[in-house]
C-alpha cells in the first residue's frame, strides 16, 4: 500500500480502489498490439476477464481523508493545469 497516496484526482480524493492480476501481453505479440489499433479490442476483452482484487470496502472509502495540500501541490508541480480533467461542476464557463 506504499503507493496508495499517489492515486488521487483533481479534487484531492484518493482513488485507488483495487487492482487486477497481471496480464501477460506477450500472448498478443503476434497481433502487433503495440503498434496497431486493429486488435486492441481483443486485448481489452481479455483484460476485462482478469481477476480484480478490491482493496477497500464502501465503509472504508467513505472514511478516506482528502490528500493533504502539500502532497497535492507537489504532485501537480509543473503540470499544465489547463490540460487536467475538470469535473463538470468545477469547469469554468466559456464566454
Amino acid at each position: 500500500m506504499s503507493y496508495f497516496e499517489q492515486y488521487y484526482n483533481v479534487e484531492r480524493e484518493k482513488t485507488l480502489r483495487g487492482y487486477t492480476r497481471p496480464l501477460d501481453l506477450t500472448d498478443f505479440d503476434d497481433m502487433n498490439w503495440m503498434t496497431s489499433d486493429e486488435h486492441l479490442e481483443k486485448v481489452a476483452t481479455r483484460f476485462d476477464r482478469v481477476s480484480k482484487i478490491s482493496l477497500l470496502t464502501k465503509k472504508m472509502i467513505a472514511r478516506l481523508s482528502l490528500l493533504d495540500e502539500r502532497s497535492y501541490g507537489a504532485g501537480l508541480f509543473g503540470a499544465n493545469r489547463a490540460g487536467l480533467y475538470q469535473p463538470r461542476a468545477r469547469r469554468k464557463k466559456s464566454k
